[in-house]
């Protein structure tokens, strides 16, 4: 499909999405929203592609909403799109793995969709930030997600002062993976989307389903994580991938996965 705010190209089992909106930042109007809700849709939907990875062109990786649309209440869900949240993320949950590649400034609603990713890059000089509340607003989705995903306190230093953090700070807060140098930014994205995507495609997919399921589950067994935990043990156990995966290892050969 060919967008008007975005790139996307498949890159093997892998699908690129490039926003590029860039004389607004990435900023993200109604018409971007929907195409990004399209594509991603498209990406789950595709059986020949396993993990996405998202990035961007120009200096910011996304300012968030488009503020202009906002303040003339033109800044709406797309329609049929109405519960995935901003940028198609937010509140929609993948069952395939995404890698967020950020290149510059990621603000608002920027840094809440690299919240929602899986994985996260970063390039040296990239900066993340919740400065909602410095316009009246608060993180929708950053707000349950950033107390998640680092300490509370850097947490609550992020969404209550409105101050952006730079990558080296997010690296060692715990909300990046990795921080690298700019030309070597989506080459570290792919290589980490490959390397996924050896692996057995239901394996990795019910592995992150269960993870986030029980996040905040107590696991002392026995427990209902445990049980969670041995109901997506079953389900791997009952699939193909299982068993061409055990030969494999025994014939000492590369896997070929059927993803079923």
């Amino acid at each position: 499909m060919t967008y008007e705010h975005i790139l996307t190209e498949e890159k093997g089992k892998v699908f690129l999405m490039t926003l590029n909106r860039v004389r607004q930042r990435n900023a993200l109007s109604s018409q971007m929203w929907l195409e990004m809700c399209q594509a991603l849709e498209y990406f789950e939907n595709n059986d020949d592609l396993w993990v996405a990875v998202i990035t961007n062109n120009g200096p910011s990786f996304c300012a968030g909403a488009d503020i202009k649309e906002l303040a003339t209440n033109s800044w709406l869900p797309p329609k049929g799109y109405e519960d995935w949240g901003l940028g198609g993320l937010i509140h929609h949950y993948f069952k395939k793995p995404i890698i967020a590649a950020v290149n510059g400034m990621a603000l608002g609603g920027g840094t809440e969709m690299v919240l929602a990713c899986d994985l996260a890059i970063a390039s040296e000089h990239s900066k993340f930030g919740l400065p909602e509340v410095g316009i009246g607003m608060v993180a929708n989705g950053g707000m349950l997600r950033i107390s998640r995903q680092v300490p509370i306190k850097f947490a609550m230093e992020m969404a209550l002062t409105g101050e952006p953090i730079t990558a080296q700070t997010a690296h060692e807060w715990g909300l990046i993976n990795k921080v690298v140098a700019e030309e070597d930014l989506l080459s570290t994205a792919m290589a980490m989307a490959e390397r996924i995507c050896q692996n057995a495609p239901l394996s990795v997919r019910l592995t992150k389903e269960c993870m986030y399921k029980t996040m905040d589950m107590n696991i002392m067994y026995p427990s209902a994580a445990w049980e969670m935990n041995e109901y997506y043990t079953s389900l791997n156990l009952a699939t193909e991938d299982k068993i061409e995966g055990n030969q494999a290892f025994v014939e000492k050969r590369k896997p070929v996965w059927k993803c079923k």
